[in-house]
């Protein structure tokens, strides 16, 4: 029976209405709208509309899902055709209808604890469960990804959840985000289970009728002899247990969502009991909540294991059951659902039972037994992915070789006043410096090495951790490779503090921390680390921080003030060379920091150098050759004389003695030079006279290692100073370059940094040349590489069998910023022959984004250079090479934004490069040369340069910060995320902070604002703590019930918020309120602050207000804005604040005052409705804001001008931002797209100098960034934040010149802006149909790809497009109730058939061109007279039984479908109608066209199965009926209407067709299919003469295959959303729509 409007109604609606749950709720599936309060969805035969109670003086509006999303987007339409009956409700969905709300009570607060703790274990059980079986879980969420899409377990998806950009919906990155999800699922099933009882109950009380007499028949099953089966009875009893335990409050608390979701999945899933167990899976149990109340940390981490190992194994069970149950359609799923039920592991029942048995047994006796290995396991794997280096094996070595040396001068050390005064007093900082080779690392190593045989030996508990930078085996080369050894260190030494770095890389999404730009994210793990209470006291030790840190040396020197300032068990030895201490101390001039100057310790460290060092370099010298006592003597004193204690120089001059006979010993030395410095010159001098071709290697190996941006491996030295294969360059370099070079383990480096500068200084004017020979070295080696290659293996391509060095495929780039134009025509070569070998190379080293980065900043440079070139006149090579690299750049992002698969090569990105691509001008063709046509692409280069993902709900607001380092964005999953603004990677995450998050902020002064619609919370960037600057943590606007925006003044001295009719003004760092202003103006939405702070402007309903800002000093004088004293008190109060949460912290109370300056009314015909954002130019000369109504207000301030309209939005506008120069105005808007102005603003008939399109939904918030950079941030509904570039003006616009911007073209070849919802081919190919969802049909050139023309007309979605036999007609099927039949020759409105009621499905032309059959929701089959001028034209007033009085006027209605008619088909002959539905039905007509309507009787398909019908198709005599349906193909005997053949299959196809020259070949929406071939298991698409190509998948597998073998992969965000309705793969032609709006058009030779 069919439910009542009301219980079924309601079910629909909220099965499509975003179900967004306020944080602190459970299950509230209201929506909120502008003050809390619920939108109402109200019904209305197919259409669902958002109406939002009314209330004077409402707060802030905040979009909600529900508006963000059109209502006609293609998932949300499918989940409402349900609601066929014609009239309206208005359902409220309410909490209590999902899932009951927590308990109340005293006991509140422990039971939310005791379900927080519970919750905590199902997601480590979830999480584990996932690492161990990935495969059965990537099918779990799938399933239940499309249960939240509308698609519940055991009925046939509405459209095919192949659709990859759909993708994985359930949130991997954020436990609380997963968890509201599973919550919707119990939701889901409580109103689909329960619902029914609700409709039945609303029947019987209307009367009943019929339909309760369907009702009884339906209670008594399909077939009666099951009736009261017992297995059904236990079935039904294990239903209603579960129901009553999930809506009991202990059964579906959010501790419990993970394992109620999947038990609901399984009940929906299951017609019978699986097993007894599955009813008690939800029974609480008081021993299983967690590990409270014991003694021992040891026994509660056992305890919590031995929990997690029983939720893992009930969560396996569950999910095995669902598996085996849950049969999703497409070959990719098959695949994946083989691969999980194949996995390896306990899943069954019994499974459970001995988890269970497991924990019973649990006492402290276990642990004797069974030590905790969780824990380690996970400190292992995150140090894996730490992949820091650990120099403990090298120190280790070093210790061991001169530990005589060692002892000795730790105690001398540690007599220094200087270290008693660090060890013993208050010092937190000790500062080493010495001359190179003065043995300041010696001293390190002695300090280690004496600090840990005092721990072991003592009670000592201060532990080490430690980094040698500076040159050197395996030595830290930036600021965060230091940090990361050091945090290595400390969880070597406390593994307990593991997990700092594991809520690291939770919150962040990431597992490594690989780059130069980490450093803040592992700073922030340091300092979280130190903070906590476990932490034990240690001593950091760097060895030449100035060495390794040249670029990020100051932030390291803040590092250590603020580690030193968080904790009182930190303290750092640090040693730097002597002529640069200056730089590094003055940063810490704040810390009390002892000196120990090695150069002025002469005396005790000269003693240990010649008692301890000297000697034992001598025994050294004596394991090489016969050093007698008298002559070993001789050579001690001789080191020690010559040395000068510089133990640097004694170490070369005794390689110098190895290197020759030992008994030559006192003569070399002799030889050598006193001092460093012009040893080094004598060492280079030897050089210059050993044999030439030597020599010039030596030459070349010391230039190149001079220049060189890291550490060389041998064989990258080879290559890149081009050697012959016959010379041993490793052993010419320890012979001959001794005193600069040591190689180890294959690694070239400098000795030492002196070594390096030495080199430098000598070789500095041979720097240009020398960069400029590595780039042609580099080049040469890449391309003689592949040249090899492509000969040993021929035909494959050339990177797979290539070992190429990491160093000449990246870090020629870098070289040539500093080559000065010298290899310009060898890098322009390079770039126009290469780009794809070299992409390909990239890729297959995981090297794509570093290169990414590195061209960017190379393009950077280029600019500069042709700038200054420009003026010489001589820039014609720079201006080509310029082009090049920006090609190459773009190239490169596009190939790593696709995410392909390793298989796919770079010449794939071609096909979807722009169409002023030059790089596809010159490849495509060569590269493709099968195809004839390829796709139209958009014009110029997309502009995004990242989109970053991580958000798993709307991102409300962006800001970068001042000095454009970093960008946060504020976000509904209630977090706040900071990311690296150069890379894109997440840095820190702000989690669970408890509501949506709607605005973030950056201060100039270090701080971070965000807002919630109450509170606004305040933390230290650097540090990442929490400020507490009210009693609470917290700051609120007064007299408000919300924030409604905030903003600090460019100084960073004052903080802003406003909230109805409030204005408050905070000053930073003190938070002491200076301003509290209640005005008379209503709902003040968007405040900023001028540039110099005096001017604040606010926009409201009413429009924009200025206000004037003043502080007066106690003689009435004006006094400036800011103060740097309370500048200078930022850390003062950041500590207070931090150390003293519960303590206000409160200054001095100064006079301001805030005034009105100027009111700025939006009247109606400038777009007056709602003003959203306002925003001062740089100059403060004028103040710009947004309307409701999509158009910008632009006043010049103090002119009493009306303002400057701009119009283009079509959409409200929610942002608005001027650039940091002033000269572009850049606006957000619920119409997706970001517009960017320039100045001057001049009226009515300007344009945007760019439209930026990429969001999928509304925009909310956008930010520039303050560098040299042209960025521009957006955030958006869709989750994601873009950053795009804007100051490329190619044709000074985004749309191409001449093109009008309109609603239906984007000036770029494609004429939908908005999602493809259909494609069709004519048979004969000459045409291409496409359809979008706003009703737009674009006819298309078959054999060129171009677009004919737009057919305008239909309303709403077209659900079908289909082409007359002689290709003159189309006929398209639509949601708007019509069919319309269009002239294929002619720009020409088409003919409209009206009569349906209700959305129609589908319609085809009969084979001469007279009839039109359509099907439809409103279950009927339509036959259309067309050569009747009159057929068709009555409209929705006209009753069905008006048009039945007509139906002898050229109209059949064709009755007998139960449901929905979704596909219809007329045989060629003429003799029958078909019709396929969703009640699973394949029904037959005899058409007789001069008989009633009512004499039509429908004759049913036996057999048929029960899923939608998605296709039918006569063969060309008619003696055969082909349907489709998940998962079965069946073939029919139209007489008899027996089944001739059923085969199964995984794929669905929606569209199927018999040619009539190729009788035996079915055609489907992705290829043929060979009749004749068709075997029980599956239907396999095959290359035929009519058909050469196909599509073979388009999920996780996109492949087109020309003669079977694969050729292209669709990336991603090119694949169809929908399935066969997308995608036509017919004859030489393969038709793609996008939900972008994009067509892509293959034609091959």
């Amino acid at each position: 029976m069919q439910p009542s409007v009301g219980g079924r109604t309601k079910r629909l609606i909220r099965k499509i209405l975003p179900r967004k749950t306020e944080p602190g709720s459970i299950g509230d599936d209201s929506i909120p709208s502008k003050d809390g309060d619920t939108l109402e969805a109200t019904a209305t035969g197919s259409d669902v509309k958002l109406t939002e109670p009314q209330d004077e003086g409402s707060g802030v509006l905040i979009p909600s899902k529900g508006q963000a999303s059109q209502t006609k987007d293609a998932a949300l339409t499918e989940n409402i055709e349900g609601l066929t009956e014609r009239q309206t409700v208005t359902a409220e969905i309410s909490v209590t209808e999902a899932v009951p709300a927590p308990p109340k009570g005293p006991e509140t607060e422990l039971v939310k604890s005791r379900e927080q703790l519970v919750s905590s274990l199902f997601d480590e059980a979830y999480d584990s469960l996932k690492g161990d079986d990935p495969e059965r879980l990537e099918y779990y969420e799938w399933i239940l990804t499309l249960w939240l899409l509308g698609y519940p377990p055991k009925s046939t998806p509405q459209e095919p959840p192949t659709s990859e950009p759909l993708g994985n919906n359930i949130v991997a990155s954020d436990p609380r985000g997963r968890r509201e999800q599973m919550n919707k699922i119990i939701g889901l099933w409580l109103n689909d289970t329960g619902g029914d009882e609700s409709s039945d109950d609303e029947s019987r009380e209307d009367g009943g009728g019929e339909d309760q007499s369907n009702a009884d028949k339906s209670s008594e099953g399909i077939d009666n002899k099951d009736k009261g089966s017992k297995p059904d009875i236990q079935w039904a009893n294990i239903v209603r247990s579960l129901r009553e335990n999930m809506q009991s409050t202990a059964g579906s608390g959010p501790d419990m969502v993970l394992l109620g979701a999947a038990a609901c999945l399984c009940v929906q899933s299951l017609s019978s009991p699986a097993s007894s167990v599955l009813p008690k899976l939800l029974a609480r149990d008081s021993s299983y909540d967690g590990p409270e109340g014991r003694d021992s940390n040891e026994e509660q981490q056992l305890l919590k294991e031995r929990i997690i190992g029983l939720y893992k194994a009930i969560l396996s069970y569950q999910i095995g059951v669902c598996i085996q149950s849950i049969h999703l359609p497409g070959r990719a799923f098959a695949e994946l659902r083989q691969a999980s039920s194949s996995a390896s592991g306990n899943h069954s029942e019994a499974g459970v039972v001995d988890a269970e048995k497991a924990l019973a047994c649990f006492g402290t006796e276990a642990l004797k037994h069974e030590k905790p290995h969780r824990k380690q396991a996970k400190k292992e794997a995150l140090l894996k992915d730490l992949n820091a280096i650990d120099t403990g094996q090298s120190i280790s070595a070093l210790i061991r070789q001169k530990s005589k040396t060692l002892k000795p001068l730790y105690e001398w050390v540690c007599s220094t006043p200087e270290y008693v005064k660090f060890d013993k007093g208050d010092a937190c900082m000790l500062w080493v410096s010495g001359a190179g080779g003065t043995g300041t690392s010696m001293l390190m190593l002695a300090m280690i090495d004496g600090i840990t045989r005092q721990r072991l030996e003592s009670s000592d508990s201060t532990l080490l951790s430690y980094s040698f930078c500076g040159i050197g085996q395996r030595r830290p080369e930036n600021a965060a490779s230091v940090v990361k050894s050091l945090i290595y260190l400390v969880l070597e030494h406390q593994p307990e503090l593991v997990d700092h770095l594991a809520k690291k890389c939770e919150s962040t999404g990431r597992k490594h921390f690989s780059s130069a730009d980490d450093f803040y994210a592992l700073s922030l793990v340091l300092y979280s680390m130190i903070q906590s209470e476990r932490f034990k006291s240690t001593l950091f030790v760097i060895d030449g921080i100035d060495e390794c840190m040249v670029e990020g040396l100051d932030s390291f020197l803040s590092l250590i003030t603020t580690t030193i300032r968080l904790s009182s068990r930190v303290k750092w030895m640090a040693s730097v060379c002597s002529d640069k201490k200056g730089v590094v101390s003055t940063p810490l001039e704040m810390v009390v920091q002892p000196h120990l100057d090695l150069d002025f310790e002469n005396g005790k460290v000269r003693e240990i150098f010649e008692k301890y060092y000297i000697p034992s370099k001598v025994e050294e010298l004596a394991q090489h050759g016969r050093y007698e006592r008298e002559f070993r003597a001789d050579v001690v004193r001789k080191l020690s004389e010559l040395s000068c204690r510089n133990f640097l120089w004694a170490d070369i001059a005794c390689e110098a003695i190895i290197q020759d006979d030992s008994w030559h010993a006192l003569d070399n030395l002799d030889l050598l030079p006193a001092g460093l410095g012009p040893l080094y010159g004598h060492m280079k001098g030897e050089i210059e006279v050993i044999r030439p071709q030597d020599r010039d290697f030596c030459r070349k190996v010391l230039l190149v290692m001079a220049i060189a941006i890291r550490p060389l491996h041998i064989t990258e030295l080879e290559a890149v100073v081009d050697s012959p294969s016959n010379l041993d360059l490793g052993s010419l370099i320890q012979k001959r370059c001794f005193a600069f070079l040591e190689l180890c383990d294959g690694m070239v480096y400098f000795r030492h940094h002196s070594a390096r500068d030495f080199v430098r200084q000598e070789t500095k004017s041979e720097f240009p040349r020398a960069h400029s020979r590595v780039v042609e070295s580099c080049l040469l080696s890449l391309k003689k590489s592949w040249r090899q290659s492509a000969a040993v293996s021929p035909g494959v391509n050339s990177t797979d069998s290539v070992t190429l060095t990491d160093y000449a495929t990246i870090y020629w780039i870098r070289h040539l910023h500093d080559t000065e134009g010298i290899e310009e025509a060898a890098v322009i070569q390079f770039l126009t022959k290469y780009p794809l070998e070299w992409l390909d190379t990239l890729a297959l080293k995981g090297r794509l984004s570093q290169a990414w980065e590195l061209m960017w900043e190379l393009e950077t440079v280029m600019k500069e250079r042709l700038t200054t070139r420009l003026s010489d006149g001589n820039a014609s090579n720079a201006q080509v090479l310029l082009r090049l690299i920006r090609e190459t750049r773009r190239l490169l992002h596009l190939h790593e934004f696709t995410k392909s698969p390793a298989e796919v090569r770079a010449k794939n990105s071609l096909l979807f490069c722009p169409r002023n691509s030059t790089t596809r001008d010159r490849f495509l063709t060569r590269k493709f040369p099968e195809l004839a046509v390829a796709p139209v692409m958009e014009q110029t280069w997309s502009r995004v340069v990242h989109v970053l993902r991580g958000h798993f709900d709307y991102v409300r607001c962006c800001a970068y910060s001042h000095d454009g380092k970093f960008l946060a964005s504020a976000s509904d999953d209630c977090s706040v995320r900071i990311c690296d603004a150069t890379t894109g990677k997440v840095q820190h995450a702000f989690v669970d902070l408890g509501a949506w998050v709607y605005l973030v902020a950056f201060s100039s002064q270090g701080f971070l604002a965000a807002a919630d619609q109450k509170r606004i919370r305040i933390w230290d960037v650097a540090t990442g703590m929490q400020l507490k600057p009210s009693s609470d943590g917290d700051l609120y606007v007064n007299n408000a019930d919300h924030v409604a925006d905030i903003s600090f003044s460019d100084d960073g001295s004052m903080l802003v918020a406003v909230g109805d009719q409030s204005i408050m003004i905070w000053k930073v760092p003190t938070y002491s309120i200076i301003v509290e202003a209640e005005t008379t103006i209503e709902d003040i939405r968007h405040v900023r602050f001028s540039s110099d702070g005096t001017l604040i402007g606010t926009a409201s309903e009413a429009g924009v207000t200025i206000w004037k800002l003043d502080r007066e000093t106690e003689n009435g004088a004006e006094n400036e804005v800011g103060n740097q004293a309370e500048k200078e008190a930022v850390h003062e109060a950041t500590n207070e604040a931090a150390e003293e949460p519960e303590t206000v912290v409160k200054r001095r109370q100064e006079k301001w005052e805030l005034s009105e300056l100027e009111n700025f009314p939006v009247q109606a015909e400038e777009g007056g409705e709602r003003v959203n954002g306002v925003a001062f130019s740089p100059d403060s000369k004028y103040i710009a804001a947004g309307t409701g109504r999509g158009t910008l207000c632009i006043w010049e301030l103090g002119s009493g001008k009306r303002p400057n309209v701009l119009r283009g939005h079509t959409d409200g506008v929610n942002r608005v931002s001027f650039s940091p120069d002033g000269s572009l105005l850049a606006s957000v808007s619920d119409d997706k797209t970001t517009r960017i102005w320039r100045a001057p603003w001049d009226g009515e008939a300007k344009r945007p100098a760019l439209i930026l399109k990429g969001h999928s939904e509304s925009v909310y918030g956008l930010s520039f960034s303050p560098t040299r950079q042209k960025h521009l941030a957006t955030c958006s509904a869709d989750t994601t934040i873009r950053i795009w570039e804007y100051d490329r003006y190619e044709a000074a616009t985004e749309l191409e010149p001449g093109v009008e911007m309109n609603d239906k073209t984007d000036g770029q070849g494609q004429p939908h802006t908005r999602a493809i919802c259909f494609v069709a081919v004519s048979d004969d190919g000459e045409f291409i149909a496409s359809a979008s969802d706003d009703g737009l049909i674009s006819l298309w050139n078959g054999n060129t790809g171009v677009v004919k023309f737009n057919l305008l007309g239909h309303k709403d979605l077209i659900r079908s497009l289909v082409f007359s036999c002689d290709s003159k007609s189309l006929v398209s099927a639509s949601d708007d109730g019509t069919v319309r039949i269009w002239d294929t020759a002619r720009e020409v409105e088409g003919r409209v058939l009206y009569g349906h009621s209700d959305w129609v499905r589908s319609a085809v032309l009969s084979r001469d061109g007279r009839l039109v059959v359509s099907g439809s929701d409103d279950k009927t089959v339509r036959v259309w007279d067309i050569t009747r001028s009159d057929v068709g034209k009555f409209r929705d007033s006209e009753t069905d039984e008006t048009a039945e009085k007509k139906d002898t006027d050229g109209i059949r209605v064709l009755r007998g479908h139960t449901d929905y008619v979704v596909s219809v088909a007329y045989s060629d002959n003429g003799k029958y109608v078909v019709g396929g539905g969703d009640d699973g039905r394949v029904l037959l007509w005899k058409l007789e066209m001069d008989q009633p309507s009512a004499s039509h009787q429908d004759m049913a398909m036996k057999d048929s199965g029960r899923d939608r019908v998605f296709a039918v198709v006569f063969t060309p005599d008619g003696s055969k009926l082909i349907a489709s349906s998940y998962p079965m193909i069946r073939i029919w005997d139209t007489k008899t209407r027996e089944v001739i053949r059923e085969i199964k299959e995984d794929r669905l196809f929606y569209t199927l067709q018999v040619h009539a020259a190729f009788p035996d070949c079915l055609v489907t929406d992705v290829g043929p299919v060979p009749l004749i071939e068709l075997s029980p298991s599956s239907a396999q698409t095959k290359a035929t003469a009519l058909y050469p190509r196909g599509l073979v998948s388009y999920s996780s597998d996109s492949w087109f295959t020309w003669k079977e073998r694969k050729i292209v992969f669709l990336p991603r965000s090119y694949r169809p959303v929908r399935g066969g309705v997308l995608v036509r793969a017919q004859g030489y032609h393969i038709v793609i729509g996008c939900s972008s709006g994009q067509i892509l058009f293959f034609r091959f030779q």
